[in-house]
């Protein structure tokens, strides 16, 4: 036996084996068999990023007689990843349940947009902006409770809004209100469409 300049074996019965010439049953084989071996790492770490624990709590308004607020939206942003947040809304009772996975939140209870009711929205624990807002702290398989809000009565702004030369704003035209200080990041109590 001997070996030809590619380095195979000059043997009438051999040939060298080619990933590109192997036959297609053989390729799709492999990929097969390459995605499962990454599906098998993947869901190896799945428990720990998919754990998850429960945040609840009760809505209701701060003045007497104190009554429960349905429809109130929660949302609890992550303090790690800034980007992801959760979001659910009290049922007729005021109460709410939102799974999120473990990890530190800053929970804000706020109307929804366009609500006739008229509450300020509000951070646990009593603050009025995100910054001010007491951290909580989820559990693997555990429920972090009375994370609760007394939601008071916002202020009203009024005026009008006009088209370029003076005349009807278009109808799509809304406004939206900032809290002064709070750098324009969101707004404050909502927006409202023009002539709403």
């Amino acid at each position: 036996m001997t070996m030809d300049s590619s380095g195979f074996a000059d043997c009438p019965h051999a040939s060298p084996v080619v990933a590109h010439g192997a036959p297609r049953r053989l390729r799709v084989l492999g990929w097969a068999l390459a995605l499962a071996v990454l599906c098998a790492g993947l869901l190896a770490g799945a428990p720990e990023a998919f754990a998850t624990g429960t945040i609840e709590g009760t809505v209701i308004e701060a003045a007497s007689p104190n009554k429960a607020l349905a429809g109130v939206e929660v949302y609890a942003y992550s303090v790690e990843l800034s980007e992801h947040s959760y979001l659910t809304t009290t049922n007729s009772e005021g109460g709410y349940k939102i799974a999120v996975p473990a990890g530190e939140y800053r929970v804000k209870f706020a109307e929804p947009y366009r609500s006739s009711e008229n509450f300020a929205p509000q951070y646990y624990e009593n603050a009025t902006g995100i910054s001010g807002a007491k951290v909580v702290d989820v559990s693997e398989g555990k429920t972090t409770g009375l994370i609760n809000a007394q939601l008071k009565e916002g202020g009203v702004i009024e005026g009008e809004v006009h088209g370029e030369s003076g005349g009807p704003a278009p109808n799509d035209a809304e406004v939206e209100v900032y809290k002064s200080g709070a750098g324009g990041e969101e707004p404050y109590s909502g927006a409202a469409a023009v002539g709403a």
